[in-house]
């Protein structure tokens, strides 16, 4: 029961806050740090949009590539799990960075 309770409720919640909460954030404050110290100024609107598919792109392939170690033979339910965790990934990021405070 504890570890069912693990699974479907703890699991998501620690999966959120590193890919979302840690790997995504941390992209953003190394793009920032990294305008910053290069002494590019302000981004255009286009250069804000084309970072932020960047940070939820490698979101979501970092996401989708973990799903990938699950112990199972067949390739095709590896390629549809990857191809699943990886729009849920796209899906999570696009709505943590419209949604971000």
């Amino acid at each position: 029961n504890s570890l069912a309770v693990s699974m479907i409720i703890m699991a998501p919640i620690c999966e959120e806050i590193v890919f979302r909460g840690i790997i995504q954030r941390g992209i953003a404050l190394c793009q920032k740090a990294w305008r910053h110290y290069s002494g590019k100024g302000e981004l255009k609107d286009e250069d804000k949009k084309v970072q932020r598919l960047f940070r939820v792109q490698i979101s979501a392939l970092l996401f989708a590539s973990l799903h990938l170690f699950l112990p199972h033979q067949n390739y095709l339910f590896k390629f549809l799990q990857f191809g699943w965790t990886y729009l849920l990934g796209v899906t999570y990021g696009y709505l943590s960075e419209k949604y971000a405070t």
